[in-house]
Formats: structure tokens, sequence, C-alpha cells
């Protein structure tokens, strides 16, 4: 997923959207929606997933549930992806 976040590395305050980066329940950042990782899951059989967020749950998440439905199917979440902007010609079809 390029959220556009990429950019803002390696500010810790821009790319976990807060002051206080080091207080997790103070995060702001993109990433997948539970519903979306499952429709993923279901729909598409993907066997991975990548964000260029600092997580595949959003920032303020205590379940991690989009973490569980992914290892629930053996799939892999990459986890601050830089580049998601410029996909490979070759790769992106």
């Amino acid at each position: 997923m390029n959220s556009g976040l990429g950019y803002k590395y390696p500010n810790k305050t821009t790319v976990f959207g807060t002051e206080t980066p080091d207080v997790p329940s103070t995060f702001h950042f993109p990433t997948w929606h539970q519903d979306t990782v499952m429709w993923l899951i279901n729909n598409r059989h993907v066997n991975m997933i990548g964000v260029d967020t600092p997580s595949t749950d959003f920032g303020q998440s205590t379940d991690f549930l989009a973490h569980v439905l992914l290892a629930k199917d053996n799939v892999v979440g990459l986890e601050n992806v830089a580049n998601l902007d410029k996909p490979p010609v070759s790769m992106s079809q």
C-alpha cells in the first residue's frame, strides 16, 4: 500500500503522526483496515502485503487484528517498505 508516507522518513514525529513517537497510543498513520485484509486474503489469495507505514495495523491498535489475520492465513506483512511509489515496470503488470 502506497500511502505516500515514505517521503516523511526518517523523521519519527511525521512517520508516526505524533509529537510523542515513543507513546504508541498517540500514533496516527494510514494502513490496511482489517476488512480490507480479509478481502485480499479471501478474494485475491495474496501471499504477501506491504505498507510504507510503520505497521499493517493502525497506529493505536491494541489487538493488532491485521497481524492476527495475516498470520492465521500465513500471509507475510511487510512494513516500512521503501519506494512503493516506484514499482518496477516489469513487475507491476
